[in-house]
C-alpha cells in the first residue's frame, strides 16, 4: 500500500449538537448526514424510527472500482461525507473522481468513506475507528488513502 501524506490545517468545527442537526440535511436514502459511498442495512421502515446518529451505524460502504484501477479511499468527517455539499456529485471525493476521470479516464476509483461527526481521537464521543466506514477501510486494500479528520 502506498501512503500519501499531506499537510493538514486543523480547524474547529461543529460536529455534533443542535448546530449540526439544524444546518445539515439528512440523506433520506441512508438516513444520515452526507453522501458517503454507503448503503444502509436498515429497512425503510426502520430508518423512520432511527436518529441520524443511529442510522449512521447501520451503513455498509463497499470499495468502488474494478480490477486494474488505482483505488483511492477518502477518509474523513462531514466535510468528506459532503454534509454541506449540494449533493452526492459535489462532495470533494466525487469532485476528485470527476477531475481524475477528465485526465485519466478509467484509471482511478475514489471511494468516499466520510463519516459525519467522526474524529481521529479514539477517546472522543464519535471516533472514526468505531464507524462502519472504518470497517470498510481496513477490509480492503487501497493504493492511496487520503485522511482528513479533526481532533
Amino acid at each position: 500500500m502506498k501512503l500519501l501524506f499531506t499537510s493538514v490545517l486543523a480547524v474547529q468545527v461543529h460536529s455534533h449538537g443542535e448546530f449540526f442537526k439544524e444546518n445539515y440535511q439528512i440523506n433520506n436514502l441512508i438516513g444520515t448526514y452526507g453522501y458517503p459511498d454507503c448503503t444502509t442495512t436498515a429497512s425503510k421502515t426502520e430508518l423512520k424510527w432511527l436518529s441520524a446518529e443511529e442510522a449512521s451505524m447501520k451503513l455498509t460502504c463497499p470499495k468502488k472500482g474494478g480490477d486494474g484501477m488505482i483505488s483511492i479511499a477518502t477518509v474523513g468527517d462531514s466535510i468528506t461525507a459532503g454534509a454541506c455539499s449540494s449533493g452526492g456529485e459535489n462532495t470533494y471525493p466525487a469532485r476528485l473522481q470527476q477531475n481524475l476521470d477528465l485526465k485519466y479516464p478509467g484509471a482511478y476509483s475514489v471511494t468516499n468513506l466520510g463519516a459525519c461527526g467522526s474524529t481521529m481521537q479514539k477517546a472522543a464521543d464519535s471516533p472514526y475507528w468505531e464507524r462502519p466506514q472504518y470497517d470498510s477501510l481496513v477490509a480492503s486494500e487501497w493504493d492511496i488513502v487520503i485522511i482528513m479528520l479533526g481532533e
